[in-house]
Formats: C-alpha cells, sequence, structure tokens
C-alpha cells in the first residue's frame, strides 16, 4: 500500500500571511514542513490553533493526517 499525498492548508486570522518551507501543494505522510507566520504591518503574530497549537514561529510540524488545517492568529 502506498499511501496518497496529504494535502495540507495552512489559515489565517487576522492580516498576514504563511510560509511553508518546502513550499509544496501536497506532502507525503511524515514529511516535516516548517511554517512561519508573517504578520503584516500593524499586526503582531499570536499563535498557532486548529492542527497546530502553540506561539513558537517557526513551527515544525510532521504531516500525519490527510488533511490538517492549522491557523495562523
Amino acid at each position: 500500500y502506498v499511501p496518497e499525498n496529504s494535502y495540507y492548508a495552512v489559515g489565517v486570522l487576522g492580516s498576514g500571511s504563511v510560509v511553508k518551507n518546502p513550499d509544496k501543494a501536497s506532502y507525503q505522510p511524515g514529511e516535516a514542513v516548517e511554517l512561519t507566520a508573517v504578520a503584516s504591518a500593524g499586526w503582531t503574530f499570536d499563535g498557532w490553533s486548529g492542527d497546530a497549537v502553540g506561539t513558537a514561529n517557526p513551527l515544525s510540524v510532521t504531516v500525519d493526517s490527510v488533511s490538517a488545517e492549522p491557523l495562523a492568529r
């Protein structure tokens, strides 16, 4: 059995963006991804919620599900 690629969507609550490294549309289960929250001018990064929790920035995650949606707030 060969697992399918996992889709990894990242949301932003507020104003800013999230940089994924490596930046790909999909990842293999078990693959590491580094997420960096970048706040827009006048905004600050407060932390992660959803499928990722904490305030580390950047945040290293391992893809372990078919769909994950961390949220930068």
